[in-house]
């Protein structure tokens, strides 16, 4: 439970329930072999996507007391996460009753400088694993990301908006708040800049491509699976002789795939 007063902190009725956000991966998509067109790099290209199944909000902002956090130095503040709690007790959000909020730092958020706009650290991580030996072949680069509802994924669910709440144009802001609403997902597409991996060079084989979203576990989640659908897998085989500028379409295989145990 999240018990720490952030320090823009709403004001309004904390004595209900959390209204907990449940993060959901869904698995890698539009995965492609792309030819650098200035050099001779291979790019494995694919797209991820994070959706909010939970009761409550994803919410996530700056704490603009500060100006430095972490290794990003003062293009760096720390982030807070806040939790909505059920006013009236009907087990579902309502912006306008349900209003108080506690809330606890989870971590920075950053400047970036390729996309030119706010990012929260941490949100995600991409591995690419080799299958027959489970060695682990790439690791991400880009772990931070501009939060926001990016299209519907359970309208169905009580308390779901109609319409985004969450936008990029907060992430331009360097006071914007970030998050994903119930029932929508945030996607970060194929030939958006660091969703990818450079394969140049790798042999040619089958791999696992791992997706996971908040994989430090700073953010609060319902307490139940909160943490198990966090992780999605793809199974693909590719060699990269077979990349072009275009991009070629890489398949999945029909047969599940999972990175090694600790």
């Amino acid at each position: 439970m999240l018990v720490a007063l952030g320090p823009s902190a709403n004001a309004g009725d904390v004595s209900g329930p959390e209204l907990l956000p449940d993060l959901v991966v869904e698995s890698p998509s539009d995965i492609v072999l792309e030819s650098a067109r200035d050099s001779k790099r291979v790019y494995l290209r694919f797209s991820h996507s994070t959706a909010n199944a939970g009761a409550g909000p994803l919410e996530i902002y700056p704490d603009l007391s500060t100006n430095r956090c972490g290794p990003k130095g003062k293009r760096g503040r720390v982030a807070y996460q806040a939790i909505y709690h059920d006013a009236n007790a009907d087990g579902k959000f309502g912006r306008a009753i349900d209003s108080g909020t506690t809330e606890a730092p989870v971590g920075c958020m950053i400047y970036h400088e390729v996309h030119e706009h706010y990012h929260f650290e941490d949100f995600a991580r991409y591995q690419l694993y080799r299958i027959d030996t489970s060695k682990l072949a790439e690791v991400s680069k880009k772990v931070s990301f501009c939060v926001v509802d990016s299209h519907k994924y359970l309208p169905q669910l009580p308390g779901s908006p109609g319409n985004p709440f969450y936008r990029f144009e907060d992430c331009k802001d360097s006071a914007g708040t970030h998050g994903i609403s119930v029932g929508w997902a945030d996607k970060y597409g194929a030939g958006t800049p660091g969703q990818e991996f450079d394969v140049t060079g790798l042999r040619k084989g089958r791999y696992c491509l791992v997706t996971r979203a908040d994989p430090t576990n700073r953010l609060a989640e319902v307490a139940t699976g909160g943490e198990d659908n966090n992780i999605q897998t793809a199974a693909i085989r590719f060699s990269p002789d077979q990349a072009s500028r275009r991009g070629h379409e890489v398949a999945e295989l029909d047969e599940p795939c999972a990175p090694p145990k600790p």
